[in-house]
């Protein structure tokens, strides 16, 4: 009987001990899941700052390539428009960052430059209420929109009408009475655009006109001059389009010349008529092509549609950690180089 006793009284002991170990594992499992879930946590939060700071590391290094680059007559042959040594996978910390812009060829394809945009080397939009502007945002539709006479025509004056500050319609136009009948119904805007994706809202304007366009309009800039020596050739295109009555020959001369000069590594820094002509085309007297080439340049600077300074660049910047893992943080901006001003910041 006793030694009955003793036995029970050790398999209690056991069954305690197994039960003990039970919860102690238990609880070892949740308090290891627990740590790890923080660790993870962690982990995911010190990746995304890496990233972070990488991207912001991207955009001062853009900058930084803007201010030596440029004394304000761009190019695209500077260094901050295409330099994948400086702004494609660039290591920095425990990050790298890539720095870039794209744009849309005539043929539709879309190439990656590694550096920023030259936003004065686009059509302004906000100036489309100067005569001589909206005959160049026609000329654009035309050309990169893949729209007609007529269709340009339209969709410029609508365009004229939502940034203008009356709530008349112009010929062909649309004012708060058309959009106020759409639905849901909204307002014209009547004032500048901030954005350049608020053109969707224009009558008129489809989806895929503004993919045409997109890569080639900006809303920053005080004139509607366009920088030739950053202008790429849709849009030197559109502006040989501006001039009626131009030649086919003479448009597409004019678009040839100015990107041979540049070829050259050459640019434009006054808009001199006199300098202008012989830099281009020299001393001697111009041949019959060159008269014609010349007429469309000489037009355009009677209208000053042209110009030569770079004042406002954008581009992405994308962080990610150097390695074991795929989170990543892009910063979308647009700089001020001559007030050093931040105009867009957006992160995504």
């Amino acid at each position: 009987m006793r030694h009955e006793n003793a036995g029970r009284k050790c398999g209690s002991v056991l069954i305690l001990t197994l039960w003990t170990l039970l919860l102690l594992c238990l609880v070892a499992a949740a308090l290891g899941s627990h740590v790890s879930t923080r660790l993870a946590v962690a982990w995911d939060l010190s990746n995304r700052s890496v990233c972070y700071y990488a991207a912001k590391a991207g955009v001062e290094a853009a900058i930084a390539e803007v201010k030596q680059g440029t004394n304000g007559s761009g190019s695209i042959a500077r260094a901050w428009h295409d330099n994948p040594p400086a702004m494609k996978d660039i290591a920095v910390g425990a990050g790298i960052f890539t720095v870039f812009h794209t744009v849309r060829n005539g043929d539709g394809t879309v190439q990656t430059n590694y550096g920023v945009a030259d936003e004065s080397g686009k059509v302004n939009i906000n100036e489309v209420t100067n005569a001589a502007v909206c005959e160049l945002v026609k000329s654009l539709l035309r050309t990169a929109g893949g729209v007609d006479e007529t269709a340009a025509e339209s969709i410029a004056a609508c365009m004229s009408d939502w940034i203008d500050s009356d709530d008349q319609p112009g010929e062909n136009g649309a004012e708060s009475s058309h959009y106020a009948a759409q639905s849901p119904p909204y307002e014209c805007h009547n004032g500048r655009l901030d954005r350049v994706e608020e053109l969707l809202l224009v009558k008129g304007m489809t989806a895929g006109i503004f993919t045409g366009i997109s890569d080639r309009i900006t809303v920053y800039g005080t004139n509607g001059g366009v920088n030739i020596n950053t202008a790429d050739p849709v849009i030197l295109r559109a502006l040989a389009g501006t001039r009626k009555d131009t030649q086919a020959a003479d448009a597409e001369g004019f678009v040839r010349k100015v990107l041979e000069f540049r070829a050259g590594g050459n640019i434009l820094a006054s808009l001199d008529r006199r300098k202008v002509r012989t830099l281009l085309f020299g001393d001697a007297e111009m041949s019959s092509s060159e008269r014609g080439q010349w007429a469309v340049m000489e037009w355009l600077l009677n209208h000053r549609l042209i110009s030569v300074h770079s004042r406002y660049f954008c581009g992405t910047s994308n962080g990610r950690v150097a390695r074991g893992s795929a989170v990543e943080k892009q910063i979308a901006f647009v700089f001020d180089s001559e007030s050093g001003e931040m105009k867009v910041w957006n992160e995504e």
